[in-house]
């Protein structure tokens, strides 16, 4: 009876037997010598076998276990990729669907941009028009009153002119009257 080690190096494995590849019975008998605290028997053979047997039965259900673990790697592995390129799909979708909303939101504020600077457009020329018209009328209305003034003035000029003129003319007259009157009544008298 001899006791395993824990942990054996390659020279703890025993030598492989003619019926199996030594390759196969060399990895089987390091694991057996890797997982066994106890006592193995080093008698006829037969109990040899059967913990040969043991190991080959362990070995299987390590391979599946481990068929078993890589699976379950694989499945979480597919469906972490599945949830990045959903979540980098709704990444993609909230962009775009953020850059149309700001594409939107700038159409929108040009178009009030736009309307704001034809309604200031509006506004101006209504107002230079109203002042122009108001302008207008006012020249209108001074030029008016001036040229009545004017007028008013000539009139009163003419008139003025006319009366002093027609005066005159009637005083030299009674004056040219009285005159040849007189020099007419003393030259009748001197005869």
């Amino acid at each position: 009876m001899v006791s395993v080690p824990l942990t054996p190096h390659l020279n703890q494995c025993s030598t492989s037997p003619q019926n199996q590849s030594p390759g196969q019975l060399l990895i089987l008998e390091c694991q057996f010598v890797t997982q066994t605290w106890g006592i193995q028997d080093d008698g006829d053979g037969d109990d040899d076998d059967d913990d040969d047997d043991d190991d080959d039965d362990d070995d299987d259900d390590d391979d599946d276990d481990d068929d078993d673990d890589q699976q379950e790697q694989r499945s979480t592995l597919n469906k972490q990729h599945n949830k990045r390129g959903s979540s980098s799909s709704s990444s993609n979708s909230s962009s775009s669907s953020n850059s149309s909303s700001s594409s939107s939101s700038s159409s929108s504020s040009s178009c009030s941009s736009s309307v704001v600077v034809v309604v200031a457009v509006v506004i101006v020329v209504v107002v230079i028009v109203v002042v122009v018209v108001v302008v207008v009328h006012v020249v209108v209305v001074v030029v008016g009153v001036v040229v009545v003034v004017v007028v008013v003035v000539v009139v009163v000029v003419v008139v003025v002119v006319v009366v002093v003129v027609v005066v005159v003319v009637v005083i030299f007259a009674s004056v040219v009257v009285v005159w040849y009157s007189h020099f007419y009544t003393t030259y009748l008298e001197n005869c």
